[in-house]
């Protein structure tokens, strides 16, 4: 059951848009790059991005599931038909929304281990991810205990981490066993 419980975001993220959606669009008009979609959080897909209907609502099923080892609390974020989300052990995934072959069981792309130890009182990764562009490259940024986390979004290599942790002694900051970059 608590499996079952972690991988419903990821698998509401899979049955949003219609099969081809993203590659049909180039990967850009049907994103939803951030918590709400959008900077305005207005929570609406573009037109044509989604068969959902108030109809067709209560016969939806996953298109595919990914049990995770602890919960996953935060909506997933949707880009270039990959769904991006974390779980309270501080795993972060890279997941792609087209279901797997008929049998098969969906896996990660990539996955990706908050290295910040921290004790945190609601879980390692809570927080929604947001995919953007920088200077062409498409990455990821994410919160990770009390670290700000750029990975990149194809490899999930790290790319930059900062730590936000206002307390004044570094003993407590952030405590992680790899150097900050």
């Amino acid at each position: 059951a608590r499996a079952a419980g972690a991988v419903v975001a990821l698998a509401v993220a899979a049955t949003v848009l219609p099969a081809g959606a993203v590659a049909a669009r180039g990967g850009s008009r049907c994103d939803w790059p951030m918590y709400g979609h959008d900077a305005g959080h207005s929570f609406a897909a573009s037109a044509g991005c989604s068969s959902l209907s108030p109809v067709g609502a209560a016969t939806m099923v996953p298109s595919w599931l990914l049990p995770t080892p602890e919960p996953v609390t935060a909506s997933p974020t949707v880009v270039d038909g990959t769904a991006y989300v974390g779980d309270w052990a501080g795993t972060f995934y890279a997941v792609p929304t087209a279901p797997p072959p008929l049998g098969a069981a969906v896996a990660p792309r990539w996955t990706f281990t908050v290295d910040d130890t921290d004790g945190v009182a609601f879980g390692r990764i809570t927080s929604t991810a947001a995919g953007v562009r920088v200077g062409g490259r498409r990455v990821v940024l994410f919160g990770g205990g009390a670290t700000l986390y750029v990975l990149d979004a194809a490899t999930g290599h790290r790319l930059a981490s900062a730590c936000l942790d206002p307390r004044a002694d570094p003993a407590l900051r952030c405590r992680t066993s790899v150097a900050q970059v």
